[in-house]
């Protein structure tokens, strides 16, 4: 029999005051789209969940190779993100998220972009192009 006033005795609470602990096994509600990036530009990943216990979230790459941008071979939190460096910096990110109840995981591809350059010959600047875009009309008079 519990004594009145220990920890778990509730009945000197409203109803509406006592807590009950629900646990639940980690779910992932939402990531972070698949992101297409450039040189020198930041990645912010996101993984959002619910669970309960809290769940602790930790970051993978899973593809081409296991370590991530930074060196390591995992990262923790819901919000990962880095600088891009190289176009090897590109992959298939995980984001898992457990608990004593389980695990669920979840991947978001991030796709490094290059950029061509056009040459500028009356200068020496040069000029990003998009792919793809024709340089010269089929009467090869460049476009202007």
């Amino acid at each position: 029999m519990r004594k009145r006033g220990s920890i778990h005795d509730l009945s000197n609470f409203p109803i509406n005051a006592r807590l009950l602990a629900i646990h639940s096994v980690p779910d992932i509600l939402s990531v972070t789209p698949p992101v297409e990036a450039s040189i020198n530009e930041l990645v912010r990943l996101e993984c959002n969940v619910t669970g309960e216990p809290d769940p602790v979230i930790t970051w993978k790459r899973i593809a081409p190779v296991n370590t991530l941008p930074s060196g390591r071979l995992s990262e923790h939190g819901y919000v990962m993100q880095f600088s891009v460096k190289r176009l090897k910096d590109g992959g298939l990110y995980e984001c898992q998220a457990s608990n004593p109840l389980g695990t669920h995981r979840r991947t978001i591809p991030v796709n490094i972009k290059r950029k061509l350059f056009q040459a500028q010959w009356s200068g020496l600047n040069a000029s990003p192009i998009h792919t793809g875009s024709p340089l010269c009309s089929n009467d090869d008079e460049p476009f202007n």
